[in-house]
């Protein structure tokens, strides 16, 4: 950087006529200096200085033109006095050594050695050939990749550009993440019939950027990691390899915003130790999704280590004509606000069968299998072994097709769950159960009369039975007296009835029929047939039927006919047979009673007092209804 020599731009006194030597700091060679900032003018070195004398007798000197170097020097004056050395700033390090040089950042007061602070900021095209497009050469791109990460020393990104970029296999090594400028500008495209980029380290991964495999070349691998841990993805596309991530091992992974496409296998994510590899553990996958995987979208497996403890949160499958998630062998893998669309196997879950040493039994048995929130729309979900301690919570479910083959244990499919007419389970059904406790509740009041107070009430469903639970106490205000009641009951609601007329084929039982105009579907429980005509019960109603709309079923040979009136919905009632109630704790005189009883669509927990006596009532409710 130029610099101005300024210790004589103004006059000085005692040194008019002087002679003034500049040198190159610590050496007695002359600098080169100029009159002009652009450096082409040459001044004369030594040089004398103006003089001018003052009317007191003083001699002053000064520079005659203004002077310029771009070199460290010192002033030698008179060939008797020095100055120190000047140093311009620098603006660039050719040619200079900053290998021990430090820096401190803008706001930070912490000095941080260059050559440290240079690493964790790499980008690939300073250090060769780095050419996009089909100009690129692929084992040229691929030594400037390498190179370039050679040069994040052991932790620190290396950055690539935006564009497609054709490279051969790379590894990436402790620490590096190799960062693109946004998963839509940056590609990296591996043909090669491989593993294409292969993690060597921990805390290794890739950012921004999209890893292509363009035609799903045979055993070709995207990304492959044996044994090492916390592996980063960050909002990173993986597609068309015919594996677009293998793992065997590791534990801590982090991976945001994964998107896996066009694969024949998704995700391998195996407990493996193979190649080095461990136990697959500890890891957190949340958001992106998983589609257009022809044999597997993820396959979580024991392969001969454990494979557990998986999270992933808010990762979509979708039209994978393979499995989606394949579970094979692992155990406590939770699923938060995932959802599954138009997939041919939604999931499919099975026990290992390796043969275990007796210290290591039940490591390969599918345990604690968990999918809260979301929605699951089409497809199939198989399970079979072990199967403990399998939960579908909250979840929408949609024309899914459920089998049980010889679970060992009840497979907990629907707990608050939603269903529509299209689901199916086959197989070991009575394996399926089907929990619904967001109709439980409790309620406190006072009784002052005699007048029946509805405490607390459920509507059911057409078709739908249930048996509800409560545990009533009850506590005089006015008089020492006190009672708690347990109380079971089974209740239900009949179907929905409709008529119709005009039938030109029969109807099905189990079947689902559908209005033509109105679009409301309904199960068909049970159809009273009088030829022509007859009265459909329905279940699982969806929207209203329309009076003259013509109505089929989705049997093979669909049944028809014409609606005649409006859908007759039916009360509730209450089933005694097996009922429970005990007043359990009382006094002998105590005058209230608390029982359950169906008021219409609704079963109510009413409490009745006395006229005399205010009683203070708390209750506590569970539902089971299916």
């Amino acid at each position: 950087m130029t610099k101005r020599i300024y210790e004589f731009d103004t006059w000085r006194p005692g040194y008019g006529g002087a002679t003034v030597s500049v040198f190159k700091a610590g050496t007695t060679d002359l600098a080169d200096i100029f009159t002009d900032e652009s450096l082409t003018a040459a001044a004369d070195n030594p040089l004398v200085l103006s003089s001018m004398l003052a009317p007191d007798g003083t001699r002053y000197g000064k520079f005659s033109a203004p002077l310029y170097t771009e070199q460290s020097y010192y002033m030698e004056i008179g060939g008797i006095e020095t100055t120190g050395i000047i140093r311009p700033s620098i603006s660039s390090l050719s040619g200079e050594d900053a290998s021990l040089a430090v820096i401190t950042p803008n706001g930070s007061s912490q000095e941080t050695q260059l050559s440290d602070f240079a690493s964790l900021q790499v980008f690939v095209s300073l250090y060769g050939e780095f050419v996009e497009g089909s100009g690129g050469v692929a084992s040229s791109n691929t030594d400037t990749l390498a190179l370039a990460i050679a040069a994040a020393q052991n932790g620190g990104e290396v950055n690539v550009p935006a564009g497609t970029y054709k490279i051969n296999s790379i590894e990436v090594p402790n620490g590096v993440i190799i960062k693109g400028m946004g998963r839509e500008s940056t590609i990296l495209q591996s043909e090669i019939g491989d593993k294409s980029f292969v993690i060597v380290g921990n805390r290794a991964g890739f950012k921004d950027i999209t890893l292509d495999g363009v035609s799903l070349t045979t055993d070709s691998i995207g990304v492959f990691s044996a044994g090492n841990d916390e592996i980063v993805f960050d909002s990173v596309m993986v597609k068309r390899f015919e594996t677009g991530i293998y793992f065997k091992g590791g534990y801590g992974h982090i991976w945001n915003d994964l998107s896996i496409q066009n694969t024949e296998y998704g995700a391998k994510l195996h407990g493996d130790v193979t190649d080095s590899g461990t136990s697959f553990e500890d890891s957190v996958w949340n958001g992106g999704i998983v589609s257009v995987a022809t044999t597997k979208g993820i396959a979580f497996e024991y392969v001969d280590a454990l494979c557990k403890n998986m999270s992933l949160k808010n990762v979509g499958f979708e039209s994978n004509t393979g499995i989606a998630v394949d579970i094979r062998g692992a155990q406590f893998i939770d699923f938060d606000n995932c959802w599954w669309n138009a997939n041919t196997n939604n999931v499919a879950i099975a026990d290992d069968d390796a043969a275990l040493t007796p210290t290591t039994t039940y490591q390969n048995d599918v345990i604690s299998i968990h999918f809260d929130g979301g929605k699951m729309k089409n497809g199939t979900f198989t399970v079979t072994g072990t199967c403990q301690d399998v939960i579908l919570n909250s979840m929408s479910i949609e024309d899914v097709d459920f089998t049980l083959t010889t679970p060992l244990n009840n497979f907990l499919v629907m707990k608050n769950c939603t269903e529509d007419s299209s689901v199916t389970v086959a197989g070991e059904a009575t394996k399926l159960i089907r929990v619904n406790d967001t109709n439980n509740g409790g309620a406190f009041g006072v009784t002052t009369t005699n007048t029946v107070t509805k405490a607390w009430s459920m509507k059911l469903d057409a078709g739908q039975i249930g048996y509800f639970i409560a545990r009533v106490i009850g506590r005089g205000r006015n008089v020492a007296q006190r009672a708690v009641y347990h109380i079971g009951c089974g209740a239900y609601r009949a179907g929905s009835t409709l008529a119709y007329d005009t039938q030109t084929a029969n109807f099905s039982k189990g079947a689902v029929v559908t209005g033509a105009s109105s679009g409301a579907t309904a199960r068909i429980q049970d159809d009273s047939d009088s030829g022509s005509t007859g009265t459909l019960t329905l279940i699982d109603i969806k929207g209203e039927f329309i009076d003259n709309e013509i109505i089929t079923d989705d049997n093979g040979t669909p049944g028809s006919a014409t609606v005649n009136g409006v859908l007759s919905h039916q009360n509730a009632a209450l089933d005694t047979t097996g009922n429970v109630n005990i007043r359990a704790v009382y006094e002998t005189n105590a005058n209230w009673l608390a029982a359950f009883a169906a008021n219409g669509q609704e079963v109510e927990l009413r409490v009745t007092g006395d006229t005399s006596q205010t009683v203070e009532w708390t209750i506590d409710v569970e539902v089971v209804t299916t």
